[in-house]
């Protein structure tokens, strides 16, 4: 059948089908396999990006913000819980994986972001994210002294 004629029923099917079969496919593979498809999968991607336009690489960023959000919507608790495990086992592979200069250029990079972001932020969104932080920050720190036997600590 051609896509185009589904109804959004079939196609939710087939998407479901096609990514059902991929992730068995990935449970299958290697370590050495799933490295060697991430790095095909990320030169063909930087290839595609190079001859994109400024235009198209926002639509583009738009469009899959607007997809990982709609598949975050409807993600369960414990695809939630799966997702960001995956995701940190993910980056403590890369992390492990880069250099000295790479984790130099990782950093200033994020710290710029940061930084960026925050010189763009409201005094009301600076409050929220200190008070947020202040509570993450207290909450981890009830945490760490209820693992602890009961001696004084300075913080």
């Amino acid at each position: 059948m051609l896509r185009a004629s589904q109804s959004p029923t079939q196609k939710t099917l087939r998407r479901l089908r096609d990514a059902t079969a991929k992730a068995c496919s990935r449970d299958l593979e290697s370590p050495e396999q799933t490295t060697s498809r991430r790095l095909r999968n990320t030169r063909a991607r930087a290839a595609s990006r190079a001859s994109e336009q400024s235009q198209e690489t926002a639509h583009r960023r738009f469009r899959d913000a607007l997809s990982t959000a709609s598949a975050r919507a409807l993600e369960s608790p414990t695809q939630t819980t799966v997702r960001r495990v995956r995701n940190a086992r993910s980056t403590a592979s890369a992390r492990a994986l880069e250099s000295a200069a790479q984790t130099t250029v990782r950093r200033f990079r994020n710290a710029r972001s940061t930084a960026s972001a925050r010189a763009l932020e409201s005094p009301e969104q600076t409050t929220v994210r200190r008070v947020r932080n202040a509570r993450s920050t207290a909450s981890s720190r009830d945490a760490e002294n209820s693992e602890t036997p009961s001696t004084t600590r300075k913080h």
